[in-house]
């Protein structure tokens, strides 16, 4: 388990080893900016994007949820928006065997896995939203490493307006890679991402 507080948008955090099934992601936030409101949340695999949930306030009120392949959008899906511009929302985002169930405050949205979910690499938050929290819930012991740390120098040329991971987790900015570790009878011992960023990465200590 591993909860965000209060991160800056726009923002992206590393997921490691996927989007397994039964992990839910909890969004936490408030959204603001009036008629022309619009907020995304969206979960990268590499350069594609597994899930893309498009908030939009005013005269589109809807929710459009998509998913990217190769460059090009797929067939998106539209559905009422249940969010009120300025409400509290509560969000969860969770991974049934062939599809996501969305949920936000109380309406339910499924979306069919267009990507395999154990491609998932990272997630990123953009636009008219102030988020409080964010729980990861079953998720792998390294996801929120990302806290604080925010991409710079990352490629450009994609269609969204945050900086976008590249095919290997963690994306460029975050510090050098966890490293792999070998689990002899079931312990071991690494400092991983969080001390990477506060202590550079070129002094692991690893205790076997």
């Amino acid at each position: 388990m591993h909860i965000i507080e209060n991160p800056v948008v726009p923002f992206t955090t590393p997921i490691f080893e996927g989007f397994k099934h039964d992990s839910k992601v909890n969004i936490h936030g408030d959204s603001f900016g009036g008629h022309h409101a619009h907020f995304c949340i969206e979960f990268f695999a590499g350069a594609d994007i597994a899930l893309h949930i498009a908030f939009r306030f005013g005269h589109d009120h809807h929710v459009w949820i998509n998913s990217m392949v190769g460059g090009c959008w797929h067939a998106e899906e539209r559905h009422h928006n249940p969010i009120h511009h300025g409400e509290h929302f509560h969000l969860k985002i969770k991974n049934k065997h062939h599809h996501f169930e969305i949920k936000v405050n109380g309406h339910e949205f499924k979306f069919p896995h267009r990507i395999s979910p154990h491609f998932i690499n990272a997630m990123g938050i953009k636009g008219d939203i102030h988020v409080h929290k964010i729980h990861f819930e079953d998720f792998h012991h390294h996801n929120g490493g990302g806290i604080g740390a925010y991409p710079t120098g990352y490629p450009t040329g994609y269609p969204t307006q945050y900086p976008m991971p590249v095919a290997a987790p963690p994306p460029i900015g975050y510090g050098a890679p966890p490293p792999v570790v070998v689990i002899e009878e079931g312990h071991h011992h690494h400092h991983g991402l969080m001390h990477d960023l506060f202590h550079g990465h070129h002094h692991h200590h690893h205790h076997h």
